[in-house]
């Protein structure tokens, strides 16, 4: 008869942590001496099997959150709870704008370990910025006031470069600013180009963002022309593609296009998630990010893919793909961690 303890479950999890039947076996383990970590291990298992914008998922968070403190953080790590960074995309990329701000929301969070609530908070901060402006503002845009106020506490350089700048109007626009681009000696307190939203937009839940730039005048203020540049189809698109643009790439590197069909096999083997998004493929597994970008080709030059590798813990090189590394060393430039001799 076998006789198991609490640590030998935790050892045999921790040489085979992908085997997902050994955890419900030790959640009934659990369950039979009345311990609520068992609770804990079912709660993970069904929000991992979720995709991270569904209802069942957010309800089931708040919980979680709670089971782990109870449990304490060594019998977390020892599980791989909250320590590593599973796939966010695994389920693709939805439409909706409540969709894509949760899935925002939750790639911040393992991504940037900032603990993220679900979609419609800062009821109050919305409320006086709508007061500000006089206007209702649409639902994406409420919830890019809500991201703000939750990131902005961290003090995470990058993301308080997204999220820095408060909504104002901008000026002879009818727009209101989502972010601004200090780019002129003039710009003081405002930059001359701006990412914003057109009050004529506003009926739409996850409205356009237009580029707007403001040209300096003898007076030395801007002046801004109505602007038709489009700089992302929503919100949402917007921010989710600077916020991945923003997470710390560990190398990168660019090939020629007639070894892509190759290299896109290479990651569907090796990487479980797979998305497309703004023109680029993101693939990803535990701790790891693949952004695949194809470049159109320029007079005089063959086509290429640009392909940069993120990570959310520091990297050691013996931790890349080898294929990763053949692709690189292979091509026709490669910097950041590619630039190290391959081990």
């Amino acid at each position: 008869m076998t006789i198991h303890t609490d640590d030998s479950f935790l050892l045999a999890i921790e040489a085979e942590p992908a085997d997902r039947v050994r955890r419900l076996v030790y959640a009934d383990w659990l369950d039979d001496r009345h311990d609520p970590r068992g609770e804990l291990v079912r709660v993970e298992e069904e929000m991992r099997a979720l995709p991270v914008f569904a209802d069942r998922f957010w309800e089931l968070k708040p919980r979680r959150n709670e089971l782990r403190a109870l449990a304490g953080g060594d019998w977390c790590a020892r599980m791989r709870y909250g320590t590593e960074c599973e796939p966010v995309f695994r389920h693709g990329i939805p439409d909706g704008w409540r969709d894509r701000w949760r899935l925002i929301r939750e790639f911040t969070e393992r991504w940037h370990r900032i603990p993220m609530p679900d979609v419609g908070g800062h009821a109050k901060e919305v409320a006086e910025s709508e007061t500000r402006l006089k206007r209702e503002l649409p639902p994406s845009v409420r919830e890019w006031i809500a991201f703000a106020h939750d990131v902005r506490p961290h003090q995470i350089c990058d993301l308080i470069e997204l999220v820095a700048h408060d909504l104002q109007v901008i000026p002879n626009e009818s727009a209101v600013s989502l972010q601004s681009s200090r780019t002129h000696p003039l710009s003081d307190t405002m930059g001359d180009s701006y990412y914003g939203v057109r009050f004529a937009n506003f009926d739409h839940s996850d409205p356009p963002i237009l580029w707007h730039l403001g040209r300096p005048t003898k007076e030395g203020e801007l002046d801004f022309s109505p602007s038709t540049q489009l700089g992302s189809e929503t919100v949402s698109a917007f921010v989710l593609l600077e916020l991945l643009n923003r997470t710390r790439a560990e190398g990168g590197f660019f090939a020629e296009s007639e070894h892509v069909a190759d290299f896109t096999r290479h990651l569907c083997l090796q990487f479980p998630s797979r998305a497309t998004f703004q023109r680029n493929e993101w693939y990803e597994d535990d701790n790891l990010l693949v952004r695949v970008e194809h470049i159109e080709p320029r007079r005089g030059r063959n086509a290429t893919f640009h392909v940069i590798v993120r990570h959310t813990k520091a990297l050691r090189p013996e931790q890349i793909p080898a294929f990763l590394w053949d692709y690189a060393h292979n091509s026709s430039h490669h910097g950041g961690a590619f630039a190290s001799s391959r081990p």
